[in-house]
């Protein structure tokens, strides 16, 4: 069983929105988000030849944290953004964004569905990266 360092960069543009930090479906983390960024860390255990999950669920938004024209033009809007991932030091720049999946429901206005992930979460839901272990053999075969 391997240690990994995970770290983030993440900030909240409204103190009501709620991150939840989970690695394999256990809370590993609720970081207090303010609107600029700080890296937040936690470790996990790597167990060779499994498939782990790093998931950020928001929480907290309503359809007040999001103001509207008349023509359905969002003229304002509170979300979460995440900068940055990075394993033991190394970044995942843009293999973070192509790799996770972003689920939510257009906060119970839609039915749930998956979305690429862009770094801001505007909507209540999860944002899953699964990688394989070791991870750092994960970011080699997809770097």
């Amino acid at each position: 069983m391997e240690k990994t360092v995970i770290v983030f960069r993440a900030r909240s543009t409204c103190n009501d929105l709620k991150l939840n930090v989970s690695v394999n479906h256990s809370t590993v983390l609720t970081p207090v988000l303010d609107s600029d960024f700080r890296e937040f860390a936690f470790d996990i255990n790597e167990v060779d030849n499994t498939i782990n999950s790093i998931s950020f669920e928001m929480t907290g938004k309503t359809a007040d944290h999001t103001r509207i024209d008349n023509n359905g033009n969002i003229l304002s809007d509170q979300v979460i953004e995440i900068e940055s991932l990075s394993f033991d030091g190394i970044g995942l720049g843009e293999l973070f964004f192509q790799k996770s999946c972003y689920q939510h429901d257009f906060n119970g206005s839609q039915s749930l569905s998956n979305h690429r992930f862009y770094g801001t979460m505007g909507c209540n839901g999860v944002v899953e990266l699964e990688f394989s272990s070791p991870g750092y053999i994960w970011l080699l075969e997809n770097m």
